[in-house]
């Protein structure tokens, strides 16, 4: 048979829906036996993870592949109570503006362990956001290059 011919599986990932909040939640985050705390915000959210920033400038700890303990939204200001939950770092970028004397960071976090009660809140608040929102939909054009676009809801 010839090789250019063969047919195999495809291996593709697909990558769940992500939505801005109206109000960004705030992701209290943890090396998992440390005690030090970084408050960092969500600017998009979706069933398996979320991406975080962190705007304050001095340094952060956390690299990819990083275990985190987050508890979401820990005042209950946006959600019924906090949800705990442990995340893994997969991505983490710096994003300087013109005229900042240093980089914002953004933490790109898939949740790796939460119990079924906590998912059910979570599925639920990323549920109301789907209800209300379109969704960012991302897209992996390869190492160094962005593309986010808003797509229109079908």
């Amino acid at each position: 048979m010839d090789p250019k011919q063969a047919i195999g599986p495809v291996k593709s990932r697909v990558r769940a829906a992500r939505y801005k909040p109206e109000n960004s939640l705030v992701v209290s985050s943890k090396t998992i036996g440390t005690n030090l705390v970084f408050d960092l915000t969500t600017q998009n959210v979706s069933r398996s993870g979320m991406l975080l920033s962190w705007e304050n400038g001095t340094p952060i700890p956390f690299i990819e592949s990083t275990i985190l303990e987050l508890t979401i939204d820990p005042q209950s200001l946006f959600l019924e109570k906090p949800l705990s939950c442990l995340g893994k770092v997969v991505r983490k970028q710096k994003n300087k503006k013109d005229g900042q004397s240093h980089p914002d960071v953004t933490f790109g976090i898939t949740i790796v362990q939460i119990d079924d009660q906590d998912l059910g809140h979570w599925e639920s608040c990323v549920e109301n956001l789907a209800s209300r929102t379109a969704p960012l939909v991302t897209q992996d054009p390869g190492p160094g290059k962005k593309a986010l676009r808003f797509l229109k809801q079908a």
